[in-house]
């Protein structure tokens, strides 16, 4: 069953032409950490001083559980393997439409068992790592992709 039938409700999140849901690769958790960047002056005899140097690191961590027999296939971990290996920024949108801008995957990581024949794994848990790609994405001619992306939607 494809979660595209029954509208975009389905659809937790998408990142490039990838959209996380019910019928494809629910996730179960998602943790994001965000770091800010502050340069550091010591001062004799007193408190150092701090300097707001902008934005760090901004990541995501996703995991969840694919049980191929009943949502999406077998194929999700491997479309979205495809996607990070096209080494492009892809736009990352919530299911409620927000635009979070454009990330990357860092890595995919993968554990299969409950194995029926000829070792087809009926689940698969996953964890996906995306780190914020930046603000200059527009500026790189990614702009396009926005308007590809939320055709999809």
């Amino acid at each position: 069953m494809d979660g595209q039938i029954f509208g975009t409700y389905l659809t937790m999140m998408s990142l490039g032409g990838f959209k996380f849901g019910v019928y494809t690769a629910a996730y179960q958790q998602l943790n994001r950490s965000t770091q800010y960047k502050w340069g550091e002056q010591e001062v004799f005899g007193g408190w150092d001083n701090l300097q707001y140097l902008g934005p760090g690191q901004d990541t995501q961590t996703l995991t969840g559980v694919i049980y191929g027999e009943w949502n999406g296939g077998f194929q999700q971990i491997d479309k979205l393997r495809a996607l990070a290996a096209k080494g492009e920024p892809q736009l990352l949108i919530s299911g409620t439409g927000r635009i979070m801008g454009y990330w990357v995957i860092n890595q995919i990581d993968e554990g299969q068992e409950k194995f029926a024949a000829f070792g087809v794994p009926r689940r698969q848990e996953f964890t996906i790592n995306l780190r914020k790609f930046g603000d200059s994405a527009g500026r790189l001619g990614l702009v396009d992709s926005l308007v590809n992306a939320l055709g999809n939607l």
